[in-house]
């Protein structure tokens, strides 16, 4: 499997294929190992509010997430949606 990033920076129709290690992932097994490769690299900017992260920092908070949603009653691999604004 070829350690490459899940996305980089630049347009994604830049982008003519993904790295193939990604088709044998879930999501959650490609942040983890993206961030696990890449722990101090920037993962998702925003800028109303200001906001930042690293891949280490949104790997831990995508685990919070998944920890409260256990506890609210969601078993693993129960589907869930989100709506929200642009």
């Amino acid at each position: 499997m070829d350690d490459q990033p899940v996305a980089s920076g630049g347009n994604a129709d830049q982008h003519q294929e993904w790295p193939n290690w990604v088709d044998q992932c879930t999501i959650g097994q490609a942040l983890r190992r993206t961030a696990r490769n890449w722990p101090d690299q920037t993962a998702a900017v925003f800028t109303q509010p200001a906001w930042r992260c690293t891949w280490s920092e949104l790997d831990r908070q995508v685990d919070q997430l998944a920890r409260a949603l256990l506890g609210w009653g969601f078993e693993p691999g129960e589907h869930f949606g989100v709506w929200a604004t642009n």
